[in-house]
């Protein structure tokens, strides 16, 4: 049942190295038979491997109505990869599941029924877990309904003919039986060309009249072609690159394996949606097999942590949470759990002004805060001013002239301060903010963020100051703050202290350290390209002639 991949010998032609030769050029060709593979060709499991089907097993023992002992429970995984390999070194033909499960049985003593339940265990969860390749299917199909092309399958299985049948059935693959050839029941295996040799004797045809289609490169490609059988290599439901770096770690990691091997099942599946003809495949194979197993994670441990806090309502903030909230909404729709998720407008330059109160040095970090620049032009953005405010100071005090967009140096920042810090300006400056605070509190009220119950606020990454800042405006409103923070990753940057309230990175390996971590601010260029939203940032709020108090955008749709 369990077959390692092995490296080819010989190089793949690149045309079939990675499963792209299209179904259709292949139902073209004129052959009395088409010959399938079943496994990874027809039909793949929502598992990375067939070692995944054994990690679910080993998860469902301690529910078994008969008792089975504690080591045999923690270890059965392994032990039916082992018995598995002892069969194939003791039978000299291929092994069935029968011979497995009686080698279990004579090993660790365990009663007939024990055995026989724990083998029929195997089968339903083999078939249960089971996906159809679409693409396959519909070749299939498009076979079966000329008269002329017969349709059969050939796998190396343990598991015998009737069994496999129900598994294609279910799937609406049906077939006769004598359409099914299967390693165990034939005591013939594809790797001694014993199978495909059977086959051609029994459908009574030369090598040249059948075309074998499968996704193991040595034992679907190039042992038929030994024969004389034309073969083509299907790999696409292969694990590729990135699941089989996953799996590698599972298995370096016991712990972890049955994650891996959850997480590369899912990446597959959602990779073999893609119709192979689409363009931007590269596009799509990192969102499944990078950018969802990464951000899915993400999103069920907020959940899990909303869950174990008593949230009421989560809040992912625009715009990296656009795409974080979409995948809430979904894992919500299909666990349950009774949480509401809303997607809450907001970003720096709609709410850091909000929260000025005073210009100490705290705030005077993220007003000069190099982005890579600074000028005076962005420093007045920032505090929602004009910049001739600040010329003006700037003249009137009789410091050094500043053009609105110098790159600012340290050397200017004395200066500039001095300015921000007068009568006019600051008053200036304390008068937008009472606007912005304003306006921010009456669209916090209306998205139920004051009516006193629990709930959490969503950022990818960042130093905690701009989630921070809802804090402070609440305290400046004299209004209870009720929040709990989510990061995918705290960083630390200048001086910039933490609030008391929760702050939860999911990217910290354990409780016991800092919340603040350093990260590679490559990746969190790659984390916001994932959850690049598609619309514009947030200046301000305003009121509509509903009385609904709604975001402005400085582009209706992201140009980015």
């Amino acid at each position: 049942m369990f077959i390692e991949r092995k490296k080819p010998k010989e190089q793949m032609p690149d045309r079939e190295r990675f499963g792209h030769m299209p179904i259709a050029d292949i139902l073209e060709h004129k052959a009395v038979i088409y010959s399938m593979d079943i496994f990874d060709t027809v039909i793949t499991r929502t598992t990375g491997s067939p070692r995944g089907i054994f990690n679910l097993m080993q998860s469902q023992l301690p529910s078994f109505d008969f008792p089975l002992p504690p080591d045999f429970i923690r270890q059965f995984k392994n032990i039916r990869l082992s018995i598995e390999q002892e069969c194939r070194q003791k039978y000299d033909s291929e092994i069935t599941i029968k011979e497995i499960y009686e080698a279990m049985q004579s090993k660790y003593g365990l009663s007939d029924d024990m055995a026989r339940v724990l083998m029929e265990k195997e089968i339903n969860l083999e078939i249960e877990n089971s996906i159809v390749i679409p693409e396959m299917a519909a070749a299939i199909h498009q076979l079966q309904n000329q008269a002329s092309k017969k349709v059969i399958f050939i796998s190396d299985m343990c598991l015998p003919s009737h069994v496999m049948r129900r598994l294609l059935k279910t799937h609406k693959l049906d077939i006769p039986l004598d359409h099914l050839y299967v390693s165990c029941d034939h005591r013939q295996t594809k790797s001694s060309g014993g199978l495909y040799k059977k086959v051609l004797a029994r459908e009574n045809i030369f090598p040249a009249d059948m075309i074998h289609i499968g996704n193991h490169y040595q034992l679907d490609y190039l042992i038929p072609r030994k024969i004389g059988i034309r073969s083509v290599y299907f790999g696409r439901a292969n694990p590729n690159l990135i699941e089989e770096k996953i799996l590698g770690f599972g298995r370096s990691k016991d712990e972890y394996e049955f994650l891996c091997e959850k997480i590369t099942g899912i990446s597959r599946l959602a990779r073999l949606a893609l119709p192979p003809t689409v363009k931007d495949e590269k596009k799509f194979i990192v969102g499944c097999c990078v950018a969802g197993p990464v951000l899915l994670g993400f999103v069920l441990w907020i959940l899990e942590e909303a869950k174990t806090r008593g949230l009421k309502r989560l809040y992912f903030v625009s715009r990296d949470g656009q795409v974080l909230s979409a995948i809430a909404d979904m894992v919500l729709k299909q666990s349950g759990q009774d949480l509401e998720v809303r997607y809450l407008y907001g970003s720096r330059q709609s709410w850091l002004p909000a929260g000025v109160s005073s210009l100490d040095d705290e705030q005077l970090s993220w007003i000069f805060q190099r982005d890579p620049i600074v000028t005076p032009r962005i420093i007045a953005q920032r505090l929602n001013i004009d910049v001739s405010v600040i010329l003006r100071q700037l003249e009137k005090m009789k410091k050094n002239p500043v053009a609105p967009d110098k790159v600012l140096s340290n050397s200017n920042f004395s200066d500039l301060t001095d300015a921000l810090k007068s009568d006019d300006v600051l008053g200036h400056i304390l008068q937008k903010a009472n606007e912005c605070r304003h306006q921010l509190m009456h669209y916090l009220q209306q998205e139920k963020l004051c009516d006193g119950n629990s709930f959490g606020v969503v950022d990818l990454v960042g130093t905690g100051r701009f989630l921070g800042t809802l804090y402070k405006i609440f305290q400046l409103e004299g209004i209870s703050y009720n929040g709990s923070h989510f990061y995918f990753q705290l960083v630390k940057r200048g001086s910039f202290r933490l609030q008391p309230i929760d702050h939860l990175a999911y990217f910290n390996a354990s409780a016991q350290e800092l919340p603040h971590h350093k990260i590679n601010l490559n990746y969190t260029g790659i984390l916001e390209l994932f959850c690049m939203a598609d619309h514009g940032m947030v200046n301000r709020y305003r009121e509509d002639p509903s009385k609904h108090w709604a975001p402005g955008r400085t582009e209706k749709e992201n140009t980015a």
